[in-house]
């Protein structure tokens, strides 16, 4: 499964979700500790499609400023490497699962199928304490074992 069928399939498992963006070092922190401890290349929903090394959420939001880049640190060779062949995000395996640097992000290609993991990602509507209706924005762990093909 490549980086698109998997956001197809996040919109699916979701209802109109998709991978999950990035949008600061506090919700990614959050995206880890959702993460299996035998997870594998892990799909987000971020990407440098449009222009190399200016990283975008699927959705289109930028994440300029936002500390994106220092998650592609710690490596022997700098990330992003992958030039215009690796423009989608993955979060690397977990420790004994990968040489790479656990719970980094590198570029990798938008077609790779090496993975089956994704954090799929959708806003819902609730109501809050005031009971205002308000948008709460609202992380999904795609179900591991469909992802992986096991059902």
């Amino acid at each position: 499964m490549g980086t698109f069928a998997a956001d197809d399939y996040c919109a699916r498992i979701a209802k109109g979700g998709r991978l999950a963006p990035y949008i600061d070092s506090f919700q990614y922190n959050h995206l880890l500790s959702l993460r299996p401890a035998d997870a594998t290349d892990t799909f987000i929903g971020t990407n440098d499609i449009a222009e190399e090394d200016t990283w975008v959420n699927f959705d289109g939001t930028s994440i300029s400023g936002n500390g994106f880049l220092y998650t592609m640190t710690n490596y022997p060779v700098s990330q992003p490497n992958g030039l215009t062949s690796q423009n989608c995000a993955i979060i690397n395996p977990k420790p004994g699962n990968s040489v790479y640097t656990t719970n980094q992000t590198q570029d990798r290609s938008c077609t790779s199928s090496l993975s089956t993991d994704m954090l799929c990602y959708r806003e819902v509507l609730v109501l809050d304490f005031h009971r205002k209706l308000t948008v709460q924005k609202s992380l999904l762990l795609a179900d591991v074992n469909t992802a992986r093909g096991r059902h």
